[in-house]
């Protein structure tokens, strides 16, 4: 949806690929337009933080995380993400509790691509709190 003048959005299918239950998830994310090679997101970034906890159980229905640029993209920042010249960039950080630790996380980091998602590394792990 990022090149849909109305929407303007990226959309994350969150899924629970583990053996428990996740308990008390919030999650929260970053969207900002931004050129390669990528180092961080600047304070111009619209972040999001989840105020109700939710519950994801394993193999379940994926949770759609939909982040959109609240503030809109102008002509010129849509033809540049058209030609590729710069890049949606989004994090998007999962926080929940298990059977086997009151504190867990996850980290993503990606930039769109015309043909899906590039990695930034720098948002790429996971561990507990």
């Amino acid at each position: 949806d990022l090149m849909n003048s109305k929407t303007q959005r990226v959309q994350i299918a969150l899924v629970n690929k583990g053996v428990t239950t996740a308990y008390d998830l919030v999650w929260e994310s970053w969207i900002e337009v931004l050129t390669l090679p990528f180092n961080d997101f600047t304070a111009s970034a619209e972040h999001y933080k989840s105020t109700v906890p939710h519950v994801q159980y394993p193999g379940h229905t994926p949770l759609i995380l939909n982040i959109p640029f609240q503030r809109g993209l102008t002509p010129d920042q849509m033809d540049d993400l058209k030609h590729l010249r710069v890049f949606a960039c989004i994090r998007v950080l999962v926080r929940w509790r298990d059977a086997f630790s009151p504190c867990r996380y996850a980290n993503f980091g990606y930039y769109v691509q015309s043909d899906g998602f590039g990695l930034l590394p720098k948002y790429n792990d996971a561990g507990e709190c």
